[in-house]
């Protein structure tokens, strides 16, 4: 279960616990009649085509009043006990039930005199078995928890301190493996957390701070490290890597200054001898959209091609060099392939001197104006 998945679901309890004295808001004992129908908002309606249950009559035991309200199939919905034969005027307090509609037991629990959940409370799935099991004082969660999968498995265990997660807590498949280990401080992840394969190995190896994560690696089937990223407090990245097999860096995204501001540079390495082979440039803020991508041959020293854009047209100096690479008593030779091309843009228009080259050598020049409209040479 994710981080925000607990304290959803016991808010979403807490919501059922409450919805008794939704229903009941617009009713007090003897006004109506045996049987008060009641619509998805629980306000009182007079016909049963317009309800989604109905309730019947408080019953004294005691010094309390016991109070039913049931699905329209006929299967109790919700039972308990008030103060006072009126919701407005009573509270909610002692033990309570709800059930689902096919009439198995949805959640036990104990309200104090203020109509707040106090004590363990334990919740069924609708086929039956045990979903959760906590703790709450005067409507707070706090202490143990834990969560199981419709098979019975334990799914999760942790812990709450007054109402938000704190400590380690442990995930498990349905099998009963150990899938993920997070830690946590006043409801955020904090520090070491960790998932892990089904056979056991680790797979993600992550540390928060604050609820950012800072740290992140992931693990291949053999044990490999294939991604390494570093970000800072506020979850910006500063350094990304990730690997071949061979433990050669595949692909290097940092943080860098560039000619538009702070943006970022990726780089494609080749796995034989690590030479540059792609490298982008990127900023993307409210105030610009700029890249300039680049790609390479002969060992990285060759630009092969070179686009850059500037809020998504073209821009700047391009290149469009078909080079064909191959290797002879161990040299490494190019020759020209199909087509070469180069000239400048200006926001999306050919400008200046273009200049296409092809294979046969014959060689094309075109000029454009500041408009792009060709001019003779």
């Amino acid at each position: 279960m994710g981080r925000r998945g607990v304290r959803t679901g016991v808010i979403a309890l807490l919501a059922i616990f409450a919805i008794g004295l939704i229903a009941y808001a617009h009713y007090r004992h003897g006004e109506i009649g045996e049987r008060i129908y009641l619509d998805a908002e629980g306000n009182v309606v007079e016909r049963s085509s317009e309800a989604r249950s109905y309730m019947t009559p408080f019953e004294q035991e005691g010094e309390r009043w016991a109070f039913n309200q049931y699905y329209l199939n006929g299967n109790k919905m919700f039972e308990g006990y008030y103060t006072a034969p009126s919701l407005k005027d009573g509270h909610l307090v002692g033990e309570t039930t709800r059930y689902h509609e096919n009439g198995n037991t949805m959640m036990l629990a104990t309200g104090d005199e203020s109509s707040r959940l106090h004590g363990m409370v334990i919740v069924y799935h609708e086929s039956g078995g045990l979903s959760h099991v906590y703790f709450s004082f005067a409507g707070v969660i706090h202490g143990p928890f834990s969560t199981y999968h419709e098979n019975g498995q334990l799914k999760e265990q942790g812990y709450y301190l007054n109402g938000t997660r704190q400590g380690e807590s442990l995930i498990y498949d349905e099998e009963g493996r150990l899938r993920a280990k997070y830690h946590y401080h006043n409801g955020l992840r904090d520090g070491v957390a960790r998932r892990y394969r089904a056979d056991g190995s680790l797979r993600v190896d992550d540390y928060y701070k604050n609820d950012e994560l800072i740290v992140h690696k992931r693990f291949s089937t053999k044990g490999n490290l294939v991604e390494l990223t570093y970000n800072d407090e506020d979850g910006q990245r500063i350094v990304g890597l990730r690997y071949y097999s061979d433990g050669g860096i595949q692909v290097r995204t940092t943080r860098r200054q560039t000619p538009h501001g702070p943006g970022t540079l990726r780089e494609s390495l080749a796995r034989n001898d690590q030479s540059l082979r792609e490298r982008t440039w990127r900023v993307n803020n409210e105030n610009i959209d700029w890249s300039l991508e680049e790609k390479f041959s002969h060992s990285g020293r060759v630009v092969r091609s070179r686009r850059e854009r500037l809020d998504g047209r073209l821009h700047g100096p391009y290149v469009d060099n078909a080079v064909l690479v191959y290797r002879k008593d161990g040299r490494e030779l190019a020759t020209v392939g199909d087509l070469v091309r180069k000239g400048v843009y200006h926001h999306g228009i050919k400008v200046g001197t273009w200049v296409r080259m092809f294979r046969n050598g014959s060689v094309v020049r075109n000029h454009h104006d500041e408009n792009g409209e060709l001019q003779p040479l």
